[in-house]
């Protein structure tokens, strides 16, 4: 029975109940938004779930994975109780011997461009978000330099230093 084809399901794509030695086993693989892999997720064996409950929680997954989240670590975090930008940023801060004036620099560079992110688990932060973030920054930062009198290549420099931006280029 181990070496027969996973059976798709009719209703939710990337369900399937893979028959093994043990006992049947539905599994959902989809792919991953901005990571371009394919997840694998186990859920139990046939004999013990229904379907019903089953298709729920693989629809769940497949929006979670479709924000670029992958379920089994998403899991583990939440079990585990995760960590949040702001916690992992103090827990990084305290753990490294940084002087004052860069750990304030680090802070208020992470406060001003990242404060809405702070209280978000760091599991939930995918590459697409920070992508766009950081053109979001840099965007902002191009238009203050076009803005104000900075022409000459020093004064862009100590602008994007005070903007806490300085070693992004």
């Amino acid at each position: 029975m181990s070496n027969s084809k996973p059976i798709p399901d009719s209703e939710v794509s990337g369900l399937k109940i893979k028959p093994q030695a043990s006992g049947a086993v539905y599994v959902l693989k989809a792919k991953q938004r901005g990571t371009r892999r394919t997840v694998t997720i186990t859920y139990g064996k046939v004999a013990s779930l229904s379907i019903r409950e089953v298709r729920r929680w693989a629809k769940r997954d497949i929006a979670l994975l479709s924000q670029g989240i992958n379920p089994n670590t998403h899991k583990k975090a939440v079990a585990e109780g995760e960590k949040t930008l702001g916690e992992a940023l103090n827990e990084f801060l305290i753990s490294r011997p940084i002087k004052d004036s860069t750990r304030k620099s680090y802070e208020q560079t992470i406060r001003r461009n990242l404060k809405d992110w702070l209280r978000r688990p760091i599991t939930e932060i995918t590459q697409p978000m920070i992508i766009a973030r950081y053109h979001k920054i840099m965007m902002t930062l191009r238009s203050e330099i076009n803005r104000s009198s900075l022409r000459t290549p020093q004064a862009r420099g100590k602008h994007r230093k005070q903007c806490g931006l300085y070693h992004l280029f």
